[in-house]
């Protein structure tokens, strides 16, 4: 186990296999070292306070990651249901390849895609040996967090080529540089801004972004997603810059994550300028709520104030006819994914450890029942929003 005040999101990304779990005295469960964490499947527990800097080497604990619970000096049958859970997680990795060869269909016979989102080549190759689609979410940023400049577009590739070689004729979602808050390489220590506000303060860096994911995505179905959009003007400079390096050849589509409450809101003039959209459920909730990531305690994706907003982009997205992705942690969430699917939601991408698990829950679903509780979970929402005002 790795015990550490905190990790950044490649810190954890490069782990090696002989790292069972890892407690952490700092950060929020909504952080993206923990999303990472989840995403490989390992056990992580965080906000633990100084006083688990005092973990000895060699000192018995188990590390309960979905309880958020790091016990010190176990008993006996602590540890074997400890055990007994890391044997069910592995043997529901092996069913889950077992079954890669099942569509991920409702019963009543709808296609509900899942893909994997991804930081690293192994999360897209287990996510592939687990039944994803291809990649909903590819993380760019996370390898260049040291950087001293602007990525070149032959770093840009290097990145590239080991996980997009693995997706030929395959959905390949790659996301530009979202780069902020706790995503911060060296040379934007004194940036304010995130995502793609800070690219366009750099049209060459944007430009050597979309030569080399054109380059190293040829032989995949790519898909270019646009991080922390707030109005179309972003948008087309994107198109504009993608016309610019794709002239030899069709342009991927475009995409915009839909993680601020700007861009749900303005969800109906977005869409007209995409072919896709895929919400980012964690910062949309995180936002909406006025939450910090990097301490907050829970991700309330049910809260009134978010999923109104959810269905609001979910509405234009549709009535476009343009794919609907969800690809924040809300996407592999028993609870929520029925909302998500009742409210049109046709693409969900999660991390790699649970592409599985979230095809099986689909083909449990049906469609009309999805959306009779998404009603039902908007008129409870509306009728204590009535009793709250009066």
């Amino acid at each position: 186990m790795l015990v550490a005040d905190g990790l950044g999101p490649a810190d954890v990304a490069d782990l090696g296999p002989d790292v069972r779990g890892i407690a952490l005295a700092g950060g929020g469960v909504t952080a993206h070292a923990a999303i990472v964490a989840r995403s490989l499947g390992l056990p992580m527990v965080v906000g633990l306070g100084d006083a688990v800097l005092d973990i000895a080497d060699g000192e018995p604990v188990v590390v309960d990651g979905d309880g958020g619970r790091l016990v010190r000096h176990p008993a006996a049958e602590r540890t074997a249901a400890a055990e007994h859970d890391s044997q069910r997680r592995a043997g529901a990795r092996a069913r889950a390849r077992a079954e890669s060869h099942l569509p991920s269909r409702t019963r009543d016979g709808r296609l509900i895609s899942v893909l994997v989102n991804a930081a690293s080549a192994a999360e897209v190759s287990e996510g592939l040996q687990q039944g994803a689609e291809g990649v909903g979410l590819l993380r760019t940023e996370l390898s260049f967090l040291d950087a001293r400049a602007w990525p070149t577009a032959s770093q840009h590739v290097r990145f590239l080529e080991p996980l997009l070689s693995q997706l030929g004729g395959r959905v390949a979602t790659v996301r530009l540089l979202d780069f902020g808050g706790d995503k911060t390489p060296p040379f934007l220590a004194a940036a304010h801004e995130r995502g793609i506000e800070l690219m366009l303060a750099a049209p060459e860096a944007l430009e050597a972004q979309l030569e080399a994911v054109v380059e190293a995505g040829q032989a995949t179905r790519l898909r270019i997603l646009v991080p922390m959009v707030t109005g179309l003007e972003q948008v087309l400079a994107v198109r504009q810059a993608l016309r610019r390096v794709a002239v030899a050849g069709r342009a991927p589509a475009l995409g915009a994550m839909i993680e601020t409450p700007e861009a749900a809101r303005r969800a109906r003039e977005l869409v007209r300028a995409l072919d896709f959209i895929s919400l980012g459920t964690n910062d949309l909730t995180q936002l909406a709520l006025g939450l910090d990531r990097e301490r907050s305690g829970a991700s309330p994706v049910t809260h009134p104030t978010v999923l109104r907003l959810i269905d609001s982009a979910c509405r234009a997205g549709n009535a476009a006819g343009i794919p609907v992705e969800v690809c924040g942690e809300a996407a592999s969430d028993p609870v929520v994914i029925p909302l998500l699917v009742g409210l049109g939601a046709n693409e969900l991408s999660v991390g790699a450890a649970r592409v599985g698990e979230v095809r099986e829950l689909v083909r449990e679903l049906d469609t009309a029942a999805c959306r009779m509780q998404v009603e039902e979970a908007l008129l409870d929402q509306a009728a204590h929003a009535g009793r709250e005002g009066g």
